[in-house]
């Protein structure tokens, strides 16, 4: 984290965070997804919500902004960054709440638009569920949860798992990989070629719906609840060839051979980059 996350937000900044926290949707690891808001919503002028967004952004607190374009107009999603908001409040004085949210129900017989994900320039792709699609999308997380063997590797979006089994398994001297832009790079055409082996067929077309409904044409949809299902399932081959060789947590590779795995991740599509810590935050390898 830069030294800006240490410093005192300003007003508006702050007044714009709360409301952003406010309206949190879908909590994944480090990140909270936010629902879809309008700039009416803030309340404030359009000039001080771009300062206190750029402000934000510059801290670190919000680390991506996507615009959906719907039949009420332009509505927007963020993403925060739950770390950056934990040293804040240290500073700021104000404690992570966010409140429950009632999902919206169709009607039967009526239809609502789910909108396409329209992504702001250098900024990853985000499809945001509509909240009448929620209960689907997490009930297709519970169907492919049940399907994923115990082969795979990751010990972050997998129950019964964690950071600190994670960390006991890493061996001195081993190095770290980040999968660069993880979800977005996921190439759909091997998904659908690879899903099939493991779930059934009608899970697989039922995941291939959503997606059309969602409009999610390229990766897999990041602020969904099934999408870290999905990316186990698309790792799950070269998570069968590193048994006790690597350990993963969501996108971070831990293993002593970095430029082997370095290269097997390119086979299927995926950038990584070198780090010198295993997860985002500074981690502590336990001494064995």
């Amino acid at each position: 984290m830069s030294e800006h996350d240490l410093s005192l937000l300003g007003a508006e900044a702050n007044r714009v965070l709360r409301l952003l926290r406010s309206n949190v949707r879908y909590v994944n690891d480090q990140t909270a997804f936010t629902e879809l808001l309008a700039l009416e919503h803030f309340k404030m002028p359009r000039r001080t919500i771009k300062l206190a967004m750029r402000e934000l952004l510059h801290t670190g607190h919000v680390t991506d902004v996507a615009t959906v374009h719907t039949r009420r107009g332009h509505r927007y999603a963020f993403k925060l960054d739950l770390f950056a908001i934990e040293v804040a409040e240290q500073f700021n004085g104000f404690a992570w709440s966010p409140r429950g949210r009632q999902h919206r129900r169709t009607p039967r017989g009526t239809s609502k638009p789910c909108g396409r994900t329209m992504v702001t320039p250098s900024r990853d792709l985000y499809c945001v569920p509509p909240h009448w699609l929620l209960p689907a999308c997490e009930g297709l997380k519970e169907r492919l949860d049940l399907h994923l063997p115990s082969i795979s590797l990751d010990h972050c979006w997998v129950a019964g798992r964690g950071l600190a089994k994670a960390l006991s398994k890493i061996e001195p001297g081993w190095g770290y990989l980040d999968i660069v832009r993880f979800f977005p790079n996921i190439d759909q055409a091997r998904l659908w070629k690879v899903l099939p082996h493991h779930v059934d067929r009608q899970l697989v077309t039922d995941v291939r719906k959503m997606f059309d409904r969602l409009g999610c044409d390229d990766g897999i949809p990041e602020g969904c609840p099934f999408a870290p299902a999905l990316a186990n399932f698309y790792l799950l081959d070269l998570d069968a060839r590193w048994q006790r060789r690597a350990v993963r947590y969501g996108d971070n590779y831990a293993t002593a051979d970095v430029t082997q795995l370095t290269h097997e991740l390119l086979d299927i599509g995926l950038r990584s980059e070198h780090r010198d810590t295993f997860v985002g935050r500074q981690t502590k390898i336990p001494i064995k």
